[in-house]
């Protein structure tokens, strides 16, 4: 019982071991996605629920309070009310949002973009006591000028991640406007197997960046238990209201040895036990053999001849052949004694 216990707890071990890897993404909600709001009518500092279902987890989703119906992008977006939600497995999101005065006049909207997918939707809203005017405007100030730089992943292997458990990781790096205009980053953090990473690393949300400025950014994250190797750390940079504009990616790497070690050493006592055990079955099977031969010896004793009989008389031949001419070798002759050669 003891060498089946170390055979079983030997084998999971290994497949442990041999079954570790990067984190995946669960698979999708297959249900349609939905959002919405709970009011039409908002005044400045309430708070506003957002919620949806049905979307694929880890799908992460912005939603803003913008004015003139968007059309500028991030321009025409109040920052303060931006938030950032990730789907869960069960799919249904929700998020807090506290309101405030847009920066441009009315007709209002609560812009939801999807940072993982192509996802975009205008809600209308009414904010009370924001002005109201006509949307003139029917091109963009251009593409915004958004760069990530210093892009690095700071953490080592711990004690629990020797053991296989989540190994920590911080991401680093900084974030320059290098365009002519205001923007708001909305920044979307990945990592995992290959050049399309799919782990959702929770960011920071951003504040305005004005033309020329620059801030740095940290966000802590793990990387999942029993997980082995080298994996890709990527970081996208978008605007609400735009798709991506700026991506920059590094790799970490964790190897849980101290687990290695003790599935080495649980495989060594398998093999050990399964040697035992063969040498005893190999043993037995020799005694049994011995016991069987010992059963033959009475048929000697009976009168049978042994096999090396014939060679023993050949030998006593030889030995008479070897004694003095005309003498005959009996028992007790001895060819030295004076008297026996008188006779």
């Amino acid at each position: 019982m003891k060498r089946r216990a170390v055979a079983l707890l030997a084998a999971a071990t290994l497949v442990a071991i041999l079954g570790v890897g990067g984190g995946t993404v669960a698979s999708a909600v297959t249900t349609r996605a939905t959002i919405s709001i709970g009011s039409q009518s908002i005044v400045p500092g309430q708070k506003l629920l957002i919620s949806g279902s049905g979307w694929p987890v880890k799908t992460a989703l912005s939603a803003t309070l913008c004015g003139t119906d968007a059309i500028a992008g991030t321009a025409d977006c109040a920052e303060t009310t931006t938030v950032v939600v990730v789907a869960p497995r069960t799919g249904r999101v929700w998020a807090m949002m506290t309101t405030a005065l847009p920066p441009v006049p009315c007709p209002c909207v609560i812009l939801v973009t999807g940072i993982t997918n192509l996802y975009t939707k205008k809600i209308p809203v009414t904010v009370v006591g924001a002005a109201t005017a006509p949307v003139t405007r029917t091109t963009t100030s251009g593409e915004p000028d958004l760069r990530v730089a210093n892009l690095r992943v700071v953490g080592g292997t711990t004690w629990a991640s020797s053991f296989g458990g989540a190994a920590p990781r911080t991401l680093e790096f900084r974030v320059h406007n290098a365009g002519t205009g205001s923007e708001t980053p909305v920044l979307l953090g990945r990592w995992g197997t290959g050049a399309h990473p799919t782990n959702v690393i929770k960011m920071p949300v951003m504040r305005a960046l004005g033309a020329g400025q620059s801030t740095e950014v940290r966000a802590h994250f793990s990387l999942s238990p029993l997980s082995t190797g080298t994996y890709t750390v990527r970081v996208d940079i978008l605007t609400v209201g735009f798709h991506e504009v700026a991506s920059a990616s590094s790799s970490t790497s964790t190897w849980p040895i101290a687990l290695f070690i003790v599935g080495l050493v649980l495989l060594g006592l398998v093999l050990w036990g399964v040697s035992k055990i063969v040498l005893n079955r190999w043993r037995r099977t020799h005694e049994k053999e011995g016991v069987a031969s010992e059963e033959e010896l009475p048929a000697v004793a009976a009168g049978a001849l042994p096999e090396h009989y014939n060679g023993l008389m050949a030998l006593g031949a030889k030995v008479a052949a070897a004694g003095p001419a005309g003498v005959t070798t009996g028992e007790g002759y001895d060819p030295n004694d004076p008297t026996t050669q008188l006779e």
